[in-house]
């Protein structure tokens, strides 16, 4: 990290154990497999001086979030409405937890019509107005017609004013000006 200096960024943790609907275990079985080893190794992250940690899992994760907030964890990736983990509602109940995704790619983006695209990704800006939110999605596959993903681009790009965000053909000249996550500024202390 001394060479990117990327000490205050963050360090991204892949470990899949939800399915859709939830995890693939109970929170005893979490945390007496996997909340010591976690814990540990997040405090040795930390004290080498990486802000947050976030956990890439798909699935719904939410009956152990409070288990992954005392392992240490700072934040989450891939909230997928489909799986339960509605943004908004994840972020009214964990508002410091640094929150990864949120715009449907499955139903919304792939078959809504304009007005649900523009109602899904108002209500997720609206939440992320108070930071700690990465708005996106899990990814962009053929599936989604262009002028669904032009209709979720215009709504974020209303309020392009109020980002926190670098031009994203500066930091990577492969995706030019479209990005798949729009950064709001991320409140610490």
């Amino acid at each position: 990290t001394e060479v990117t200096n990327t000490r205050d960024t963050a360090l991204w943790v892949y470990d899949e154990f939800a399915g859709k609907t939830e995890p693939l275990f109970s929170p005893d079985i979490f945390r007496d497999v996997f909340f010591d080893p976690y814990k540990q190794m997040i405090g040795c992250w930390k004290t080498q001086g990486i802000s947050h940690i976030i956990l890439h899992c798909d699935g719904n994760s939410l009956p152990l979030m409070e288990l992954l907030t005392e392992a240490g964890f700072s934040g989450m990736q891939a909230l997928a409405p489909t799986s339960g983990m509605w943004l908004p509602d994840v972020k009214k109940k964990w508002e410091r937890f640094i929150l990864i995704g949120g715009m449907c790619n499955i139903n919304t983006l792939a078959k809504g019509s304009r007005a649900d695209i523009e109602r899904e990704a108002e209500a997720i800006v609206e939440v992320a107005k108070d930071g700690g939110v990465v708005i996106g999605t899990h990814s962009i596959d053929e599936n989604i017609p262009v002028e669904n993903y032009d209709c979720y681009y215009s709504v974020l790009e209303k309020c392009d004013s109020r980002w926190q965000r670098p031009r994203m053909a500066e930091v990577c000249p492969l995706v030019g000006d479209r990005c798949n996550y729009w950064l709001w500024e991320v409140q610490d202390g």
